[in-house]
């Protein structure tokens, strides 16, 4: 049940960072002591502001909220320094037998109420979840966190080809992803064209999604375009 809960709250924490503050830094924190493990998922202002229009029901929290108490622990969620942070505590002894099988046949929907009274039982008979949790979040996030990485950052090769020294931006509005890779390269190994600005872009190399295309411009025209490995 904890191993479900973890899972489901790094899930759903930075699907909705994806979708409210896009382009804003995410840090997922993963915290285990032999009492109990805390997950926190905390993302900075979007660069460019909240997106107009962009409106939650607040459903998913509320489900969410619901399984970590079925769980046994704890959630909390709300603005952080003009970001926003998803915190769950889930004690590896959780009374998961004092929750009653109606209400949850009431709370959830009838297919998810089979899931969860079958991941009960596994509570029942082994606390080796506890043990095995740290192994398979870790899978999680590592699946959960590519997709986030290249949403909407990836740059086809051909469009990349296209582009021309000089042109201006506005003309490669077309060619371009609508937001940049999260992860960026050192500086100190991809240096900054004097006077120049530069965007970063993904080929969606997975599991990672790192950065492999950099464009610089000054004054809104393509100085320079570089593939990362280079």
């Amino acid at each position: 049940m904890v191993e479900r809960a973890v899972y489901r709250v790094v899930q759903e924490a930075l699907t909705n960072a994806t979708k409210h503050a896009p382009g804003a830094a995410v840090t997922v924190l993963l915290t285990r002591s032999a009492e109990q493990t805390v997950v926190s998922v905390v993302n900075e202002p979007p660069p460019a502001g909240l997106l107009p229009g962009v409106a939650s029901t607040g459903s998913g929290l509320v489900g969410l909220r619901e399984r970590v108490r079925l769980a046994g622990g704890a959630l909390s969620a709300g603005p952080r320094g003009g970001g926003f942070a998803v915190t769950a505590r889930l004690p590896h002894a959780a009374g998961v037998a004092s929750v009653d099988a109606d209400e949850v046949v009431r709370l959830v929907r009838p297919e998810s109420a089979t899931r969860l009274r079958e991941a009960r039982r596994r509570v029942r008979r082994s606390l080796l979840v506890a043990v095995t949790a740290p192994v398979v979040v870790a899978g999680v996030l590592s699946l959960a966190y590519y997709p986030f990485a290249t949403f909407d950052a990836v740059l086809d090769p051909a469009n990349f080809d296209r582009m021309r020294i000089g042109q201006h931006r506005t003309e490669l509005r077309g060619l371009l992803p609508d937001r940049q890779v999260v992860e960026r390269p050192d500086p100190a190994d991809w240096p900054l064209p004097p006077g120049a600005s530069c965007e970063f872009y993904t080929d969606g190399n997975f599991p990672l999604g790192q950065a492999a295309y950099r464009l610089c411009f000054v004054e809104g025209r393509l100085l320079t375009k570089n593939r990362m490995s280079d």
